[in-house]
């Protein structure tokens, strides 16, 4: 049922801009000036949902799902749960990767509330990483878990990748 009302919604909130661009595109006499007001009338809407998070993989995704601000040097960034960030009754939480620079990591960490440490597991089957880790990144520096500024629970891992970038999994257990 869900399921049903979130397609419907979905094909109301496409169906009805598209419509209304054809219904306002026909009245356009001029060819250019039709095609320029269609082609406004896709980017604008796409590019808005990506800049606010809700379709693609960017820093403002990471930041409204998780409840964090993400550095500046933050790149290669993955969301685990898909192209659309679109968050119904039935979801708990939300996954994440991100490669950033080893010196904004005191900073990136002092946002958290709470942190409580856990060691380092020795074995990588321990149960303690619960998303995919990208397969560059190098051994567990630290794990912890946290509360973002939302009070949402966060699981971090920090992976080591080189002298001057570390790897970062977020696992986001929303309240």
């Amino acid at each position: 049922m869900d399921l049903i009302l979130l397609l419907g919604f979905l094909a109301l909130i496409v169906a009805a801009p598209i419509l209304l661009v054809v219904f306002i595109a026909k009245r356009i006499k001029n060819k250019r000036t039709r095609i320029f007001f269609i082609l406004i009338a896709l980017i604008v809407p796409f590019s808005s949902l990506f800049f606010t998070g809700f379709i693609g993989t960017s820093a403002a995704r990471i930041e409204r799902d998780h409840s964090i601000s993400v550095p500046h040097s933050a790149f290669n960034i993955q969301c685990n749960d898909g192209f659309v960030s679109m968050t119904t009754f039935a979801d708990v939480g939300a996954e994440a990767s991100f490669e950033m620079s080893r010196e904004d990591l005191p900073t990136f960490l002092a946002q958290f509330k709470s942190l409580e440490a856990m060691p380092v597991p020795n074995d990588p089957l321990d149960g303690f990483v619960h998303h995919p880790v990208p397969e560059h990144f190098g051994r567990m520096i630290f794990t912890f878990y946290g509360m973002s500024r939302d009070r949402n629970v966060m699981h971090v891992d920090v992976y080591d990748i080189d002298d001057a970038k570390v790897g970062v999994c977020l696992d986001t257990c929303w309240n």
